[in-house]
């Protein structure tokens, strides 16, 4: 049970309305009956926590990662950049020659850790090292995609955040007084950034970026490394389409055209059916609005997806074929 099934809860409800509308008080008592069953659930989880650690659940960062500066990085990162750069359906990973990081905070770092006195750190050792492998086009060219991708504004352009990249380059070679001062100059850097794209893009940055950031979960994943066997290529890519791509993007595609025909044939048990399965939506969303686009975070959705697109092939088929009354 995750926590981020929470977001599943309000399409529980509207489903179980569309499925008891001709008896609000039917309504009334399985709402009644589904909040609790869902408080239940939820707060088991939050005191299960509490009791096995003895301390209260909250979102926590791994030790490089849990400072302000790295925390504005994935918010600019699978919010204002990654989301607009290009979808590749058919990407293979070097590991070899990639930072295994690049999807979590893109061009913003090369390393997991960087020991900076009795810290752990995030920073850039090179402008470009450690990104050949990570898209099929030169690294320096890797780099200038990723940034022309970014949302810029009035109060930061594209020079506003090559200097940041530069700045992470000179903390990872900086002495301790050093690299406080340029700490503190980053996080005022970053904070104008966001603010300034929160202002002046708020529906890109609050709504589209997000929607954005399914896409890239749904065709693009994280790419694959499958090795240098053309057979395990074919295999893993095989997989990948047939397991992952295929079976969501029909879910998307169809739930428009499923849940017309249910309209028009008057199936509200089906419909109810149907909303109930965009709690995989919700839940995926809560991800991106969290952290940063992976495709680790459509676990949670996978069951909905899965059980909305067979209850979509069933309505599209009995509205096509089967023609006994309903």
């Amino acid at each position: 049970m995750r926590p981020a099934n929470v977001f599943a809860f309000p399409f529980g409800i509207l489903a179980l309305f569309l499925l008891r509308s001709n008896n609000f008080g039917r309504f009334i008592k399985n709402a009644f009956a589904y909040s609790i069953s869902y408080c239940v659930i939820i707060t088991s989880f939050f005191a299960i926590y509490y009791l096995s650690t003895g301390e209260i659940y909250k979102l926590r960062y791994q030790r490089q990662f849990d400072h302000d500066y790295m925390k504005k990085i994935f918010t600019i990162h699978g919010n204002i950049c990654y989301p607009n750069t290009k979808i590749r359906i058919f990407l293979e990973i070097d590991l070899t020659k990639c930072n295994p990081c690049f999807y979590l905070f893109g061009v913003f770092g090369d390393s997991n850790e960087v020991k900076k006195g009795s810290g752990y750190y995030v920073l850039l050792s090179h402008p470009y090292k450690r990104y050949t492998g990570c898209l099929p086009i030169p690294p320096q060219d890797i780099v200038k995609e990723y940034l022309n991708s970014c949302k810029y504004t009035s109060k930061f352009t594209i020079d506003s955040l090559i200097l940041v990249r530069d700045i992470l380059v000179r903390m990872r070679y900086s002495d301790e007084k050093q690299f406080d001062s340029l700490m503190k100059i980053l996080n005022k850097k970053l904070d104008i950034y966001i603010e300034s794209v929160k202002e002046e893009y708020p529906i890109y940055f609050y709504f589209t970026s997000r929607i954005k950031a399914l896409m890239h979960l749904v065709l693009g994943g994280q790419g694959i490394t499958a090795g240098k066997s053309l057979i395990i290529r074919y295999v893993a890519f095989s997989v990948v389409i047939l397991f992952h791509t295929l079976p969501l993007s029909l879910y998307l595609i169809l739930f428009p055209i499923a849940s017309l025909l249910c309209i028009r044939k008057k199936e509200q048990k089906f419909l109810g059916l149907l909303i109930l399965t965009l709690s995989s939506i919700s839940i995926v969303l809560s991800y991106t609005f969290a952290s940063t686009p992976q495709v680790r975070y459509l676990a949670s959705g996978y069951p909905y997806m899965l059980w909305g697109l067979a209850i979509e092939i069933y309505c599209i088929y009995k509205a096509l074929f089967d023609k006994s009354p309903s």
